[in-house]
């Protein structure tokens, strides 16, 4: 799977508009300021003046600074499902568990950059979990349960893990979704689920405990 990748650009108010190339080769609108264009001074060039008697300056260095400085604002988030691997539990049972991994500069998550381990059962866990915290919205969906899934079968696999992403997309496109800190253990650490389970009830409890105290200092 290729990571998924989707950008926040913050709001900066402007008028003017710029085509910029990205590395990966596709064009952006980079926006600037009055401001922000005539900020910097421009490096003198030969040329005619312009009427109000300003000499014209170089166009390329505004629109690099702004470029540098609109990519230093702007959140993004990759996420990519790989690397499955079959596990053996006993002589007759065995599992599939998947690399999850996810690159970001956003605030809302502590680790810039993490990798880990899950199988399909904690992804279904996690679902129904945000679904309790979800209130009107509707969860994504999962890719369906096959009770014939093979490690062998490639196209079995490739199915899962695009449904397995999708499913990580959807939930990181929902500001909603992100409250819930079992999303942020589930794909930042190695905690099992029932220490996941124990982690949130004590920060939910903490939570209570503070804001009870908050009001009773109040009133």
């Amino acid at each position: 799977m290729q990571p998924y990748l989707f950008q926040h650009h913050s709001f900066i108010p402007s008028v003017f508009y710029c085509a910029v190339t990205c590395s990966g080769g596709h064009s952006e609108s980079v926006q600037l300021s009055p401001h922000q264009a005539e900020l910097r001074p421009r490096s003198p060039r030969s040329g005619s003046l312009s009427s109000g008697g300003h000499r014209r300056g170089k166009v390329c260095e505004p629109i690099m600074d702004s470029m540098l400085e609109n990519l230093s604002k702007t959140e993004f988030v990759s996420i990519c499902v790989r690397d499955p691997m079959l596990h053996k539990d006993n002589l007759w049972h065995t599992h599939v568990d998947y690399e999850i991994c996810l690159h970001t500069n956003s605030m809302c998550f502590r680790k810039k950059t993490s990798c880990v381990r899950r199988r399909y059962s904690e992804f279904v866990w996690l679902r129904h979990c945000l679904e309790q915290n979800a209130l009107t919205i509707e969860v994504p969906k999962l890719p369906p349960w096959n009770p014939f899934f093979s490690l062998k079968n490639t196209e079995q696999v490739s199915q899962r893990m695009n449904g397995l992403q999708e499913f990580l997309e959807n939930v990181l496109h929902t500001p909603l979704l992100l409250s819930d800190s079992r999303l942020h253990l589930f794909l930042q650490s190695d905690l099992r689920i029932t220490k996941i389970e124990r982690c949130a009830l004590a920060l939910r409890r903490q939570v209570w405990d503070e804001v009870w105290t908050l009001h009773r200092d109040i009133a």
